[in-house]
């Protein structure tokens, strides 16, 4: 074997080890890095594939970074649902679904065990809700305020502001005066808190006619 010959394969050789070790490396670098991903569908019996693997409900998994396309089917029953996203490193996400019933279909009155699973979509719908109208009304977030108290001329003072959300895209500032004429009392302590009323729909209910302190 001439010179040539066995420089050829010593540089061969090296770069076969070398890519040997980047690949080991990136492998290596990949199972490190973990999301996870978390079902709550209703129903509980739903089939829930992802990128093709099924998974079971109510649980949670550990899945490496990756672009994801989530399927979910109750066939007979329910309308397929389909949802592609990227999960990055670190990352969680919980899946919150009810499925949409197919017409003429009533799963939900047949199956009560689903009720549970149920109740947690609610509860997250609930919660996204708030903090979504919390963040547009920032106001509502330290509500209610509950103000009671005697002046110094031993008066009783006591009314509550809270709010109504029957119109979520315009919440109702609630003044409730149970001792009167306490709304500017209630208005200066809006302003007080760092907020100004003008940018709210505020209804005063006179609540002394209802409770009786004895004045």
């Amino acid at each position: 074997m001439n010179k040539k010959t066995k420089t050829i394969i010593c540089v061969a050789s090296f770069l076969v080890i070398l890519i040997i070790a980047i690949s080991i490396f990136f492998i290596v670098d990949n199972l490190k890095k973990t999301a996870s991903i978390t079902f709550a569908v209703a129903p509980l019996s739903a089939d829930i594939k992802l990128n093709g693997v099924s998974y079971n409900n109510s649980q949670t998994y550990n899945v490496v970074p990756d672009n994801y396309v989530l399927e979910i089917t109750k066939e007979g029953y329910f309308e397929p649902y389909q949802e592609i996203f990227t999960l990055k490193d670190h990352e969680s996400k919980t899946v919150y679904l009810e499925m949409t019933a197919i017409e003429g279909t009533n799963w939900y009155e047949e199956h009560p065990e689903d009720s549970i699973i149920m109740d947690t979509i609610i509860e997250h719908e609930l919660n996204e809700a708030s903090e979504f109208i919390t963040e547009k009304y920032p106001l509502l977030g330290i509500l209610p305020i509950n103000v009671e108290y005697y002046t110094n001329d031993s008066e009783y003072v006591y009314y509550i502001i809270s709010y109504d959300l029957k119109e979520t895209d315009n919440p109702t500032i609630l003044i409730k005066d149970y001792t009167g004429n306490n709304y500017d009392n209630a208005i200066n302590r809006i302003k007080l808190e760092g907020y100004d009323p003008t940018n709210y729909k505020i209804e005063y209910q006179d609540k002394t006619t209802e409770y009786n302190y004895g004045y």
